[in-house]
């Protein structure tokens, strides 16, 4: 049995997060023991939302130190005496230009193979000339550590490695029939929410963080339901931004009209009470929540800054979120709601069918064990 250590940031509901859960429900349990190095806070309280079900699949969670900005030798040895005390085979970090470090930590840790995993397509926090230089140096250290580099996509390979570095794109994979469109779960929670039958409901699926620009979401939802007074919103997800999001619902009105829930484990149901998927985002790698959506039918809108790979359908629009007419567009976007036969059929769209966590999980042991 070979040990497997993922370093990732939390285990809240994210792209590389939801990624792990993939990998942690479908992988053979009989050939991988899997053990995660976290180290932000819990969104919520001391647990993370996803801590549970990750100790009942048999994956042991260690909690480090965040020295990772102020102290980066220490956050070195954090992750080297882990690797080393739980006699680690393979290192897959999921930390963006950090995986420098996780990856140093796992070389001294003694693991053969290193695995640096790319879940995005851009950095706000890279704007100065010195850290701009810092990440020049940290993508130096990742393409002559790592033994293995892995993307979400096509994009997010070449923001990580550098453009004309090889890399694996590996899907992010999900259980796409979990995501199937159902029309009874439909009309419960349209009931549970006092929603008409009728009436457009409009879904965000996210980190509440400036990187997935919420605050322009309500910017378009507030345009959007002066002409459809029934429509109404919903913000699933839990982070930083929350208390400007629900000021912001607040000073628009719409207190009766926007639902913000924090990730739940019945996260798939949502999207059958919805209409269409918003993701207004500064940036994104392939986002696992647009494919969900698209998985379960819905009609999509995406930021222009969000890879083209997401799109699996005819049924996905890729708007501006810049410029005096982008409101209207987006606005304009959300026509065309979806029959319960088209959404069903669609979860069974081929292009839709390659990113089957079973299959996705397969390639990643195929990555596992060789050499």
């Amino acid at each position: 049995m070979k040990t497997v250590v993922h370093v990732i940031g939390g285990l809240d509901r994210g792209g590389a997060e939801s990624f792990l859960m993939s990998v942690a429900r479908n992988i053979d349990h009989k050939k991988y023991r899997i053990v995660v190095i976290t180290f932000m806070p819990p969104a919520n309280g001391e647990r993370y939302s996803h801590q549970d079900e990750l100790t009942g699949l048999g994956v042991k969670v260690i909690r480090v130190k965040d020295d990772r900005f102020r102290r980066p030798i220490r956050f070195v040895r954090s992750v080297s005496r882990v690797v080393k005390n739980e006699k680690t085979s393979i290192v897959h970090s999921h930390i963006d230009f950090m995986s420098s470090l996780s990856l140093i930590g796992a070389w001294l840790g003694g693991a053969k193979k290193r695995i640096a995993h790319s879940h995005n397509t851009n950095n706000s926090r890279i704007t100065s000339l010195s850290k701009k230089l810092a990440t020049w140096l940290m993508r130096f250290i990742i393409n002559i550590i790592a033994t293995e580099r892995v993307a979400c996509g096509r994009e997010a390979g070449a923001f990580l490695f550098g453009k004309n570095k090889k890399f694996t794109v590996l899907e992010n994979g999900i259980d796409i029939d979990r995501f199937k469109f159902d029309a009874k779960t439909r009309v419960t929670l349209r009931k549970k929410y006092n929603i008409d039958p009728d009436a457009p409901v409009l879904l965000n699926v996210g980190r509440l963080e400036k990187q997935k620009n919420q605050k322009y979401l309500l910017d378009i939802f507030y345009e959007y339901q002066k002409v459809n007074p029934q429509a109404r919103l919903f913000i699933i997800g839990d982070g930083s931004m929350k208390h400007e999001l629900v000021e912001k619902i607040k000073k628009h009105k719409l207190g009766k009209k926007v639902f913000m829930i924090a990730a739940l484990p019945n996260i798939h149901e949502y999207y059958s009470l919805a209409d269409y998927f918003l993701m207004p985002s500064l940036f994104e790698g392939v986002p696992i929540a647009g494919i969900e959506a698209q998985a379960n039918g819905l009609v999509c809108a995406f930021s222009d800054k969000t890879p083209s790979e997401v799109a699996l359908t005819d049924k996905v629009k890729f708007l501006s979120i810049d410029g005096a007419n982008s409101l209207k567009a987006w606005t304009d976007a959300l026509k065309g709601r979806q029959t319960e036969k088209t959404r069903l059929a669609q979860n069974s769209d081929p292009r839709i069918r390659k990113y089957d966590a079973r299959e996705t999980t397969k390639r990643l042991e195929r990555l596992y064990g060789s050499k």
